[in-house]
């Protein structure tokens, strides 16, 4: 059980950097109407519910 909730976790976090990578990406190479703002960047990644 505890070896599937880490993979879980594993794998939430690797959508958070891909999300946080595709925004840096936008940032640097994206014309001005993709770029999302420095607030998003900014943020910490909350946790969803049920990530403790």
């Amino acid at each position: 059980m505890a070896l599937s909730d880490a993979d879980c976790s594993l794998n939430r976090l690797r959508v958070v950097m891909e999300i946080l990578l595709a925004a840096e990406r936008a940032r640097q190479h994206g014309e001005r109407d993709q770029y999302v703002g420095n607030r998003v960047l900014e943020q910490p990644a909350r946790p969803a519910g049920g990530i403790h």
